[in-house]
């Protein structure tokens, strides 16, 4: 039966890149006519990291990818991250340790950097830990987590009267150290 097909030169392609096959090494497979490539792929599995065919018996699913195991390593470093926590960022796999360096938050109250897997407050870019101790009034103190906050000047703050007092004292802070100058 495959001896009696007859193509169009520009027909004869791939299934699965349309790449034209004449004059080209071609495979045919459960009915249909692949590249080099594509047929290496109906039969392993291809490696993330390097494109590469995977014929090991053992290697790593991570990210909807195969990866040889010493592949899927960290973006940042080339830990290998195969039993490991990691974090993805840009469609890259990040380690901990990277990915805290260069992609965390810091808390804008304690100046910390805030842990991909510990809970944030985000306004604009302002961050802080979900926390009585992070996300409080600048001017009471008092915990906002779960309340209603208005924001000036980067500073948070639990009602309007909050906001004037800091800003009042604010004022007359400069204004004392403009007097004394």
């Amino acid at each position: 039966m495959l001896f009696q097909e007859a193509w169009h030169p520009n027909c004869f392609r791939c299934v699965t890149c349309e790449q034209p096959l004449v004059d080209m090494l071609y495979f045919y497979k459960d009915g249909n006519y692949y590249c080099g490539r594509h047929f290496g792929d109906t039969m392993y599995p291809r490696c993330g990291g390097c494109d590469e065919l995977i014929f090991a018996k053992e290697y790593t699913r991570a990210e909807d990818k195969d990866w040889h195991l010493n592949h899927f390593c960290c973006f940042g470093c080339d830990l290998e991250l195969g039993g490991h926590r990691y974090m993805v960022k840009l469609d890259q796999p990040y380690c901990l340790n990277c990915y805290m360096t260069k992609f965390a938050r810091l808390c804008h109250r304690c100046n910390n950097k805030i842990g991909p897997d510990v809970q944030r407050i985000s306004h604009k870019e302002l961050h802080w830990h979900a926390s009585p101790e992070c996300f409080l009034c600048y001017e009471c103190n008092g915990n906002l987590l779960n309340k209603r906050f208005i924001v000036k000047n980067d500073s948070v703050f639990c009602s309007s009267d909050c906001k004037k007092d800091f800003f009042d004292k604010l004022e007359q802070e400069q204004t004392y150290s403009r007097v004394q100058k």
